[in-house]
């Protein structure tokens, strides 16, 4: 039989005679050779035969790896056994021992020798039973010459008997874009050093993300609030916002408005005030005045309709985050719980079916409120609590089964000296 040279091998024209023919030739001597020595016959591997006809020099290159994982009954281990040898090894198909020799693979071992097939079933609790993936499964090739790695994983990816092939690599610490912004330094919730102590790298990673993306190019970012009347705006001519701010910019300005859209998108990187989680992003900004009387049911539903308007206003603007930094509020006055609005969660639903996310507070009640909406809406709603320097959870954070994620929000660094305000949840958001 002809040997079959992969084309993505260098050095050769697959299917000249030339090469067909000092191929065969070769294989043939070698198969001779090892008859005489007792050896089980196997085709010659095609890098040492291109080696042997001058048409490859021979590997200088590391040895490489490759992570795979076979069908079940496709490769086997000698018993009690996690690493063996080429041909120690059992396979469904011969030809995939041949296809690995012609690569000058000689081994292959467990990638976890201790997994055993008992470790794919977990109990959830309640009789329930989830099946994991099975990682006894999975197996490491090592290839003397890492140059062929590429090729073998080619090879092999388009076998049956191969669920998958890919190279064995490795992982780096993410580089870090320290922006000019010249009250940075004080920004822990962006980059923790330790500073007024705090602890160091308790934060949302902010540097590491903007070696990835600044911003720029990204959705722009709706930001929904509930302000006491008159109608409050954002003071969209800030230096620190550029030209970035859209919707409702009309004075009288709004101090929460302007920290809450600062600290996502202030300008990175442009000497100037703060840097913004996403700066480099556009705010979309609405807001909606509360009813004068939390106890006058129909100024109440009017409310909740005002909000839905504004939601559907703001993912119309091609919006996939919408920031909501309040809480509704019970009818039953003065005693303010828990309200939750069908109608606000019906916009919630249409703006999560058209790819908008709502990013919402968990609410500054401590422990004595157990939950407020929209956080607990559910689907739709990333709910996200606060935490402090140290990474411990700020007192005033409402918890519950509910919450998503924390961030940052406890004395963090805003346009107007140290915010009292919890901006835990406009640090969730990133480009």
């Amino acid at each position: 039989m002809e040997p079959v040279v992969p084309s993505c091998l260098p050095g050769i024209e697959v299917g000249s005679r030339l090469g067909v023919a000092s191929l065969a030739g070769a294989s043939q001597s070698l198969a001779a050779f090892e008859r005489s020595k007792g050896k089980p016959v196997r085709p010659l591997t095609i890098p040492l035969l291109l080696v042997g006809l001058g048409l490859l020099a021979p590997p200088t290159a590391a040895a490489g790896q490759v992570s795979a994982v076979f069908r079940q009954g496709e490769l086997g281990f000698p018993p009690g056994s996690t690493r063996c040898s080429i041909y120690e090894a059992s396979f469904g198909n011969e030809e995939l021992r041949d296809r690995l020799l012609a690569f000058g693979v000689d081994s292959i071992f467990r990638t976890f020798p201790d997994a055993v097939p008992a470790d794919t079933f977990y109990s959830a609790g309640a009789g329930l039973g989830l099946r994991l993936v099975d990682r006894t499964r999975f197996v490491t090739i090592r290839v003397p010459d890492s140059n062929l790695v590429a090729c073998l994983c080619d090879s092999l990816s388009g076998r049956p008997e191969v669920v998958f092939a890919q190279p064995v690599g490795v992982a780096e610490t993410c580089d870090q874009r320290i922006p000019d912004d010249p009250l940075f330094n004080q920004q822990w919730a962006l980059h923790n050093t330790g500073q007024s102590g705090g602890t160091p790298d308790v934060d949302v990673d902010a540097p590491e993300a903007w070696w990835i993306l600044l911003g720029a190019g990204s959705p722009p970012v709706g930001v929904l609030e509930n302000l006491i009347a008159p109608r409050q705006g954002v003071w969209a001519t800030h230096p620190d916002f550029g030209s970035s701010v859209s919707g409702d910019i009309s004075p009288p300005f709004s101090s929460h408005a302007n920290e809450v859209v600062g600290a996502i998108a202030a300008r990175t990187n442009n000497g100037v005030g703060i840097a913004g989680m996403n700066g480099g992003a556009t705010i979309y900004f609405r807001s909606v005045q509360s009813a004068a009387d939390p106890g006058d049911t129909d100024q109440a539903q009017l409310f909740d309709a005002l909000l839905a308007q504004a939601i559907d206003d703001i993912v119309q603007h091609g919006t996939r985050l919408i920031n909501c930094s309040f809480r509704l509020i019970s009818t039953d006055f003065p005693f303010s719980g828990p309200r939750r609005s069908l109608i606000l969660d019906a916009a919630i639903s249409d703006a999560y079916k058209r790819s908008s996310l709502v990013v919402a507070a968990m609410g500054n009640g401590g422990l004595l409120r157990p939950w407020d909406y929209p956080a607990a809406s559910g689907q739709g709603v990333l709910a996200v609590g606060s935490i402090g320097r140290t990474g411990s959870k700020s007192t005033f954070s409402q918890v519950g089964a509910h919450i998503d994620v924390v961030a940052p929000g406890k004395e963090v660094r805003c346009f107007r000296e140290w915010c009292g305000w919890n901006h835990a949840v406009d640090h969730a958001h990133v480009g």
